[in-house]
């Protein structure tokens, strides 16, 4: 189970503990003492489990929270809280739940219902990159301006944030990811990571989901899902994906499991090409047919390189277009192809 997978995996000391935490920042009490935790280290494992668990927690940014020492047994936290407005929240959770739910088919199965959740999510938000670049900057600096920046800031970090501004970083999207998803039964945790680029960093710096189909788990970033100006469509590079297709971008922090490959959209969708072949007959086959505006494909064999595959995604959509029509945008990344066919008059 994945619900409270970070309370599963304390000692039952530290899950005393949590359970304090987690009634204390229910409440919004500023200082809690609690005890059965033997360090630091424990101390900070406890409440990272309860904010990732229960992102529902929502004027909790997180990362004001510090430890202030220890004592035969006992640990002294204190926390700040930011003002939100709670009716403006709960309003527009619900608006969004709702909409989502309209649109459910009758007896919906998980993988039906997380990729609508997915769907909804990476079709609105907006990403603010420069307000995580600043972060991880002042964080690897050790700066004493982080704590100011993140009050400033904090909303961005926050569901908060997502739903009131449409717009924030990976921490708040994935935890609204995971508070929708336990609306609808779809079990699924928080997971941090970090980008292969910044494994020397102390801190992770990024943050995904994983959830639980069927019985078989698999990881979902619906942040690098997003829609953007330059392509306007919905990617599912990072839609159910196992280990081996996220240890491309990320490491994963923890172990959960995600080895099955029959989740992944473009297995289920006969997306997947382990040849040049396959893939130049499905592209031109697709591309003469269609004119609905989006291509998606993953070519997953070797001997081509990713600026080779783009050239070639390129030239044969744009070979077998219909008349009038051409593929002015597209995205190739770790072999996922993803394209927009746009007409003369749009162009």
């Amino acid at each position: 189970m994945l619900a409270e997978y970070y309370f599963t995996n304390l000692t039952i000391s530290e899950q005393s503990a949590y359970n304090e935490i987690r009634l204390a920042l229910n409440n919004s009490i500023a200082e809690c003492v609690v005890s059965g935790i033997d360090n630091g280290e424990s101390a900070i494992r406890v409440w990272k489990a309860v904010v990732l668990d229960h992102p529902e927690i929502i004027n909790y940014p997180g990362l004001f929270c510090q430890p202030i020492g220890g004592e035969n047994g006992c640990f002294r936290f204190n926390f700040q809280y930011s003002e939100i407005d709670r009716n403006a929240y709960e309003k527009k959770l619900n608006k969004l739940i709702n909409k989502i739910d309209k649109q459910m088919p009758a007896n919906a199965s998980d993988y039906i219902a997380c990729k609508m959740i997915f769907d909804e999510l990476a079709s609105f938000i907006e990403y603010e990159d420069k307000v995580l670049e600043e972060y991880l900057k002042l964080e690897q600096e050790n700066s004493s301006e982080t704590i100011d920046f993140m009050r400033e800031h904090s909303t961005s970090f926050s569901p908060y944030g997502i739903l009131i501004n449409s717009k924030g970083v990976c921490q708040g999207i994935s935890k609204l990811f995971k508070i929708i998803c336990d609306r609808f039964d779809v079990q699924c945790a928080c997971v941090e990571a970090n980008t292969l680029q910044h494994m020397s960093n102390s801190m992770n710096n990024h943050m995904l989901n994983v959830v639980e189909i069927n019985g078989e788990r698999a990881f979902v970033d619906v942040t690098n899902s997003l829609k953007i100006k330059e392509l306007p469509i919905i990617r599912y590079d990072f839609f159910l994906m196992s280990k081996r297709i996220i240890n491309q971008t990320f490491t994963i922090v923890g172990e959960f499991g995600c080895y099955n490959e029959l989740l992944n959209y473009f297995v289920k969708n006969n997306l997947r090409f382990k040849s040049v072949n396959g893939l130049r007959e499905y592209l031109s086959s697709y591309t003469y047919q269609s004119t609905n505006g989006e291509v998606r494909c993953h070519y997953d064999g070797s001997k081509i390189n990713d600026k080779e595959l783009e050239d070639l995604f390129f030239f044969i959509i744009n070979s077998h277009c219909r008349e009038g029509y051409f593929m002015k945008y597209a995205s190739v990344k770790n072999g996922f192809c993803n394209g927009a066919i746009i007409s003369d008059l749009e162009g």
